[in-house]
């Protein structure tokens, strides 16, 4: 369910010059929904680290690479986040982190990018693309992951296989 969640890792830094950058995780807003028992339930992750070389004028060298701290989860309910934590969902003791690795970034128009990379959430690795506009100086990203393609969660009737990420971050 929350796996979803990390794939907005992949959305670091965008600047207009060549530099390689840290995020600041006070800047970054990391949020994510699915429906449970038909009622939209959310979170967000608060230890997020986004580090990006991006320049618009070379997109074949520039990249954006990101590393969630899974135990960082908050639903504003302590026992579901406890619960998120165990083998049939994160497995935080034996997978602690959710990563994502761009391999190239595409322009699709003005200031709408296309990420693409590797997001891996347990043990499990995919290659995803992921919608990215750029205003300015804020990045923000809007995409659906499937729970269950990352081992997450299990065969639930009860929850929703789709989880909607939405990724915020103030760019420098």
């Amino acid at each position: 369910m929350k796996t979803i969640f990390y794939s907005v890792l992949f959305l670091g830094l965008f600047n207009s010059s060549p530099t390689h950058n840290i995020q600041n995780i006070s800047e970054v807003e990391v949020t994510f929904k699915i429906k449970n028992l038909g009622i939209s339930v959310g979170g967000k992750f608060t230890d997020v680290i986004f580090e990006s070389d991006f320049n618009k004028d070379d997109l074949d060298n520039s990249f954006i690479n990101a590393t969630i701290k899974v135990n960082s989860l908050d639903t504003d309910n302590k026992k579901r986040d406890e619960h998120l934590m165990k083998a049939d969902f994160f497995n935080v003791e034996v997978f602690p982190s959710i990563k994502f690795s761009s391999t190239k970034i595409e322009r699709l128009q003005d200031n709408s990018y296309s990420l693409i990379g590797d997001l891996t959430i347990k043990n499990t690795t995919k290659l995803v693309t992921i919608p990215v506009l750029i205003n300015n100086t804020t990045l923000n990203a809007s995409f659906t992951l499937n729970r269950k393609d990352y081992g997450v969660g299990g065969n639930s009737w009860i929850m929703s296989n789709k989880v909607k990420i939405e990724v915020s971050l103030v760019l420098h």
